[in-house]
């Protein structure tokens, strides 16, 4: 009986450790394909100085989250805004981590307004490279531009003042282009220029109602080597429709009636004498009936 029981328990313990052995292997070989173990790692990224200064160095640098071992780096800078993965970047600067895992890469930038993003470009079994969130700046001066139109009704026929002045700029502007455009409502309008020079700060123009309704008008503003570009607006309103007063209208229905009484007149005149019969007395009454007529006419409009 004890002899089954030990033959038993050392079967069990061979397979236990056969076992454990097998999960040793598996864990060994797992760790070698990567399962369980990958990681990713992941740049940071700062821009300085935001803004930056035409004809200066701009710094792009950061740091990885591994300094296990050395990374390459890609800052990828796109035009504009918040354009980060829109279309294709307008460079790309190589860079590599240090034993700190900081890396570095400076370039030399036209004026504008731009979005870069870095990442770690290194892909194994076990290592995935990661980007950074997108971060905006710009290079030159931001600036401001405001419109303000002397009326801010506007009939048709009807011509107003609008002056768009640029602030926050940096040295002299004078001499730069504001265009103007009708930018947005459901009535129509003219310029006087669609192009003005800056005087100083600001330029005017002159806009008049072609159709009615309310309308909105745009400044831009084009920037230069130090200054980004920049727009404004203002809306003006439609001048209402004029309401004529019920007394005009009564009038209108009279000397409606008056000019068929009128043409009837005639028209008995014409028969009249047509026929060879005297139409003296006919004549007298329309000369009467248009003199009170005409004197009617003045006194109400009076």
């Amino acid at each position: 009986m004890r002899a089954l029981v030990r033959s038993r328990c050392y079967a069990l313990l061979t397979i236990a450790r056969r076992t454990s052995l097998f999960l040793l292997c598996l864990l060994i070989f797992l760790a070698n394909i990567g399962v369980g173990f990958a990681k990713t790692v992941t740049p940071t990224l700062a821009i300085t100085p935001n803004p930056g200064i035409p004809g200066s160095l701009i710094r792009f640098s950061g740091q990885v989250n591994d300094t296990s071992q050395f990374y390459n780096v890609e800052v990828s800078v796109w035009s504009g805004s918040n354009s980060c993965g829109v279309g294709s970047p307008i460079m790309i600067l190589p860079a590599t981590t240090d034993p700190a895992g900081m890396y570095s890469v400076s370039r030399i930038m036209l004026v504008g307004s731009y979005s870069a993003r870095s990442a770690v470009i290194h892909s194994t079994r076990r290592v995935f490279g990661g980007s950074s969130s997108c971060v905006d700046f710009t290079v030159g001066s931001t600036t401001s531009t405001s419109v303000n139109c002397a009326s801010s009704t506007l009939a048709i026929g009807a011509s107003t003042t609008c002056t768009a002045t640029v602030t926050d700029a940096t040295g002299s502007i004078s001499g730069e282009a504001i265009n103007w455009l009708l930018f947005a409502g459901s009535g129509s309008i003219t310029f006087s220029t669609l192009s003005c020079m800056i005087s100083g700060t600001s330029c005017s123009v002159t806009v008049t109602g072609a159709a009615a309704g309310s309308v909105t008008v745009q400044a831009s503003y084009s920037g230069d080597s130090s200054n980004l570009a920049s727009s404004g607006t203002f809306t003006m309103n439609g001048a209402p429709i004029p309401e004529y007063p019920s007394g005009l209208l009564i009038l209108a229905v009279f000397m409606m009636i008056a000019y068929g009484i009128v043409k009837s007149l005639g028209s008995k005149r014409k028969r009249s004498v047509h026929e060879g019969i005297s139409s003296s007395l006919q004549i007298e009454e329309f000369v009467k009936f248009n003199d009170g007529l005409t004197t009617f006419t003045a006194e109400f409009t009076s």
